[in-house]
Formats: structure tokens, C-alpha cells, sequence
């Protein structure tokens, strides 16, 4: 029987609280290092089974920041303003495998992510056409022709993450909260775009004015150059407004109640 080696950390940081509790930061810079994580080893055919199962093979390794911020800059009984500020950066990477393989390419719709040593787990790689010296389509047959080699684009999980809350109390019964977010440094692959060009229905492959090699490349479902995209994007979370109904309103009914629209 075969144990699993325990991953090693490194981690280090600091809480801080400053002008009378009214602000807080704390700081982690942390670096993981994962050994023997399970990765799918194809089964041998002599076996007689078709297939994978899973190994205790290769290394990973994780690091980066997370950052908190915490503020109260308004503190009066009829106004109340708590703000907080979170920042956090992963950097992760195949470090090895653990014996001598290929990359592992996989992909729901195209072959566009894949395991390879020095590179993140599952990142997003992207076929090209090739083109010629002159700039133009390089085509056979009047069909466009794949580079050999699959171009790296990038992690398909956020490296860089933030999130900014804010909530206000005012007249001692009502409360504001509100949440945004932010992730980016990644990329997905857009099966919505990838499709719509190759039925020629986006505005890259039907407007009249378009370039024929630029619609021929864009329509050539082997090719995912234009189709993996940045995946970054900032979203509100959440939006409410809560009402702390007064106790004499309230009776015997309950000891007290609020009220709450939120979207």
C-alpha cells in the first residue's frame, strides 16, 4: 500500500487594527506546494478494460496574497457607514506530473484546455489558422489550414479576485448593504460565438462588408483563436434595504421584526 505524501505550506501575514478599531488590515502571502495529487492514468489495454483511473502522481503548486480592508469612516448614532475591501492573487502550476507523459488536452466542445507541466491546471490553449507572409489566409483546397502547435492563452480560473462591501445604517432602523465583486485573469472558452460563426449568423461572418478570409477563418470549427476569450468581468452582487419595524407596533405578535427588499 501506497500513502500519499502531505502537501507543504508556507504562509505568512499580519492582523492589524488601527485608529480605535475603526480600520482593520490584514495581510497573508501564502505558497502550497500539493505532491502526489490525483491525475486520470489511462489503463493499460492488456488489462482488458478500456478507460483511466486515478493516480497519486503529480505536484502542484499554489501562491499568492489575500488582502482585507476594513473601515468604519462614519460612526454617529443616526449614521453608520462600514466599508470592507477584500484582494486575493493565485498563481497555480503543474510543476510535474510525476512521470513521463504528454499533455493531457481536453475539452467539452474542443480540444481547448489541457494538463501541462509549467502550466496551470486546465488552461485554456487555442488552435489558429495559419496565414501567409502577406498577411493573407493561407487556405488548401480553399479550406484554412491549422498552425502544428496550439497557442497558450492563459489560466481558466481567476488569478486576481476583489470584493467591495458596503453597508449604512441611518435613522437607527434602516440598513443599506451592497456587495460588487470583481474576477479576472482568465480565460473560457465562448461556445455561444464559436457557434454563431460557424452558422454564419454573428456580425463578424454576416455583415456584408466583411472580410471573406476573416469569415472563413472565424467559420472554421477547428480553429478556437477567436473564440477563447478574456473571461474578466465585475457583477453586483447584491442590493437591500432593511426597515427594523418599531417593538410597540409589533404587540404580542413578536419581539421584533424587519423588513426586507433585496435583488
Amino acid at each position: 500500500m501506497s500513502w500519499a505524501k502531505a502537501p507543504s505550506e508556507i504562509e505568512l501575514g499580519f492582523d492589524s487594527k488601527l485608529l480605535n478599531g475603526r480600520a482593520g488590515l490584514d495581510v497573508t502571502y501564502y505558497s502550497k506546494t500539493t505532491h502526489d495529487a490525483l491525475l486520470p492514468v489511462a489503463v493499460p489495454p492488456s488489462t482488458g478494460f478500456a478507460g483511466t483511473r486515478l493516480e497519486n502522481l503529480g505536484t502542484i503548486s499554489n501562491k499568492g496574497f489575500e488582502v482585507l480592508l476594513t473601515l468604519i469612516p462614519i460612526d454617529f448614532k443616526q449614521l453608520n457607514v462600514e466599508t470592507t475591501l477584500a484582494l486575493s492573487t493565485n498563481d497555480n502550476k503543474l510543476v510535474s506530473f510525476g512521470d513521463d507523459r504528454a499533455p493531457i488536452i481536453f475539452g467539452t466542445y474542443a480540444p481547448t484546455q489541457r494538463y501541462q507541466e509549467g502550466f496551470p491546471l486546465g488552461a485554456m490553449w487555442a488552435q489558429r489558422v495559419q496565414y501567409n507572409p502577406d498577411g493573407t489566409l493561407l487556405k488548401v483546397a480553399g479550406r484554412p489550414v491549422l498552425q502544428a502547435e496550439s497557442i497558450y492563452m492563459g489560466p481558466s480560473v481567476p488569478t486576481k479576485e476583489a470584493s467591495f462591501s458596503t453597508g449604512i445604517r441611518f435613522f437607527e432602523r434602516f440598513r443599506f448593504f451592497g456587495l460588487a465583486d470583481y474576477k479576472g485573469g482568465y480565460y473560457q472558452f465562448n461556445v455561444k460565438d464559436w457557434r454563431r460563426d460557424r452558422a454564419l449568423v454573428s456580425w463578424e461572418t454576416a455583415n456584408p462588408e466583411a472580410d471573406p478570409d476573416v469569415v472563413l477563418a472565424r467559420s472554421f470549427a477547428s480553429q478556437t483563436w477567436f473564440h477563447v476569450q478574456k473571461a474578466d468581468f465585475v457583477k453586483l452582487r447584491d442590493l437591500s434595504l432593511s426597515y427594523d419595524v418599531p417593538t410597540q407596533l409589533l404587540g404580542r405578535a413578536a419581539d421584533r421584526a424587519t423588513i426586507t427588499v433585496a435583488g
